[in-house]
């Protein structure tokens, strides 16, 4: 009986890796148009675009990284 409500209940609401799979499909497909947008690119395009990836990240986490050296 309680399988028979949980069931009804699912289709109606759907469940949850249904809604898990409807949060991650924007995502998804941004990083497709990511992926089509890099194919077409040299390997010294991408190891430049790696090192410029690289340089944002370290200057994102450089005031984290101060905060953590002086606690």
């Amino acid at each position: 009986m309680l399988n028979f409500l949980q069931k009804g209940l699912s289709k109606i609401f759907g469940n949850k890796s249904n809604r898990d799979i409807k949060t991650l499909e924007p995502i998804v497909a941004q990083i497709n148009e990511h992926f089509l947008s890099y194919q077409n690119i040299s390997l010294d395009e991408l190891r430049q675009k790696t090192q410029d990836f690289k340089f944002r990240i370290k200057e994102y986490l450089s005031e984290i990284d101060k905060e953590i050296s002086e606690s």
